[in-house]
Parts: C-alpha cells; sequence; structure tokens
C-alpha cells in the first residue's frame, strides 16, 4: 500500500495495487470520452483483495467449481440477451399496437428481475447497462 515493488521473503514479486489494477493494454473510451478498464478488479472480476501473510498460496478451485462458475456466467449473459430481446420486441409495437406493447413491456421487466434474482442467488454481480438499449 506504499507503492514500494520487490520481492517477498519466500521470493515472490509484488507490485504496487495501484501498478496490478491499471490494465492499459484492456480498456477502451466511449464516444462520451468515458474510459473503462477491463482485469484485475474491473467488470465481472471476482478477486478479492486481502492483505498478503507469508506462506500463503493461491486458492484452489477445482475442475466441477469452474464448471459450475462458468455455467453461471453463460446463463447471466443468455438471460441478459433475453431481456434485450423483450425491450426490442416491446420498442418494435411501441406507438404501433398498444397491446403488444404492454404484454412485451411487461415481459421484458420480469426478464429482468429473474436476471437480477439469478445473479444475487449465485454472489454474482448484474450490470444495468448491460440490458439496456442503446
Amino acid at each position: 500500500m506504499d507503492g514500494t515493488e520487490g520481492y517477498t521473503e519466500d521470493g515472490r514479486h509484488y507490485v504496487p495495487l495501484e501498478t496490478a489494477t491499471q490494465n492499459t493494454a484492456d480498456q477502451y473510451t466511449t464516444k462520451a470520452g468515458r474510459v473503462y478498464q477491463n482485469g484485475l478488479l474491473g467488470f465481472n472480476c471476482r478477486h478479492t483483495l486481502s492483505e498478503f501473510k507469508l506462506g500463503m498460496a493461491v486458492p484452489y478451485l477445482s475442475a466441477e467449481e469452474r464448471k459450475k462458475q462458468y455455467a453461471i456466467t453463460l446463463r447471466q449473459r443468455e438471460m441478459e440477451r433475453e431481456v434485450i430481446a423483450a425491450r426490442e420486441k416491446a420498442l418494435s409495437y411501441k406507438g404501433i399496437k398498444p397491446k403488444k406493447y404492454s404484454k412485451w413491456a411487461k415481459i421484458a421487466v420480469e426478464r429482468n428481475k429473474a436476471y437480477e434474482q439469478f445473479s444475487k442467488e449465485n454472489g454474482r454481480a448484474f450490470y444495468r447497462d448491460r440490458v439496456k438499449i442503446i
């Protein structure tokens, strides 16, 4: 936390958190000029920070746990696409067929609630920006 870089007693290299979390290779700038970075502590990152202790090891995840987490991620992306599809369908009927618009707007709200609930139940963040229609 003091900005130093070096090696631990057991020979592992460390860098300041400011350096570790700056991933300029994986960043992009929006048309509005906002800069987003992905990578360590970026969106969808499930890393956690903890104080270093000598002898500390990288946590091991079994192949079964990795598959489970990947399946959750895939389901989240699928649910996001379902929300967007319902919102697009609703917009296609807006001002033309009010009953169909209402039906699809309601479906979109229900799908979005299901997406948020699924994310919470699985200890995952959900991003409202991912289900917006731009």
